[in-house]
Formats: C-alpha cells, structure tokens, sequence
C-alpha cells in the first residue's frame, strides 16, 4: 500500500521509514526525471527497479515473461540493468553491483517476481502520472505541465540546461559558473 502525504505520521520520536514500494516508486520517478526509462519489477512480496541502459523499451507495458528480462541482463547483453529495492535501506550496506547481484539471484530462482512494469512503454501508451496539486488562496489547483517544467523559472533568474550530463569534471565546471554569475546572468568581477 502506498501511503499519501496526508496519512503519513511524521514525529520526532519515530523516523518514517517508506516501504520498499515507495522506494521503487521513488527511484523510478527520479531515473524518469533525469531522462533515463525506468522499469519496476513486481513479485508477490519483492520488488526490484531497473534502467535500460540504451534507448529502449519493451513491447509491452506490463509482462509476465520474466525469461525475456533475463536475456536482457544476462552478460555479454547488459541493455538493462536491475537492483533489489530492498538493499536500498539504511540498515544494509551494500554496494550497486552485489545489489545487482541480488537480483539475478532471486530472478533466476524463479519465485520471487510475477511481472515487470516498463514505465518508458507506459509513457508512449498515454499512461502519464497524476497531475501535481498546489494549494494556494481558493484551495487546490492543479499545475499544468509549464508550472512543473524544470525550465520554468521566475522572471528575472537565470535558467539552466537541466540535460547536462553529470560528469565530475562537468559538476566542477557547472559550480564555477554558478559561483562566478549573479543572478541577473551577468559575471561577477
């Protein structure tokens, strides 16, 4: 069950902790932001998160032929590459790659997912996520896709490229300009 904002019980006596179906959730909609194709793999009681690492997608939105996920991360193909949610958590210290390694092995056992999700399939079939809501004086209203553009930015600011790719150097470079310009683009003695 995924838990809305308003039911969630914030305290400071119990940290919240999301479920591994938030998690997935999460991750999905954070590779989707930055332009990647997520793919969510379900199981009765697991679930796993995957990217195409290529330009890709399945030809289906939802599948049951966990054979054809496996070929597509088996070695030697690597189009896609999966983790187990689970090792998300802070109370396991695991590294990407034995994540993955986790997976494979609770694929190849066979009892642990049903189906997977292609969320990038989703996307070309209309199935687009629920519109954001921002409250303001009258109540709620909903944002349309301009207000939720990272391009979208008040009058007067600087707006930035947001398909750069993350590199450490490309980072470096990026905070330099940052430190160096105003606000109104121009640069600082």
């Amino acid at each position: 069950m995924i838990r809305l904002h308003s039911r969630r019980a914030f305290s400071r006596s119990r940290p919240f902790r999301a479920a591994p179906l938030e998690m997935a959730l999460f991750v999905g909609a954070c590779l989707e932001n930055l332009g990647l194709h997520p793919v969510l793999i379900l199981g009765e009681k697991e679930i796993a998160c995957g990217v195409w690492l290529y330009d890709s997608c399945f030809m289906d939105t939802v599948s049951d032929d966990l054979q054809r996920l496996g070929k597509y991360i088996a070695d030697g193909i690597n189009n896609l590459s999966c983790f187990d949610v689970n090792d998300l958590f802070s109370d396991k210290n695991v590294a990407y790659s034995t994540s993955e390694a986790h997976f494979v092995q609770k694929l190849n056992a066979g009892n642990y997912y049903d189906k997977y999700v292609d969320i990038r399939r989703c996307r070309i079939a209309h199935l687009l996520p629920l519109p954001l809501r921002a409250r303001n004086l009258k109540g709620y209203e909903i944002l349309s896709e301009e207000d939720m553009s990272p391009d979208a930015a008040p009058p007067g600011r600087r707006r930035w490229r947001t398909s750069w790719t993350w590199s450490e150097r490309g980072l470096k470079s990026c905070l330099r300009k940052i430190s160096t310009t105003t606000t109104d683009g121009e640069a600082r003695p």
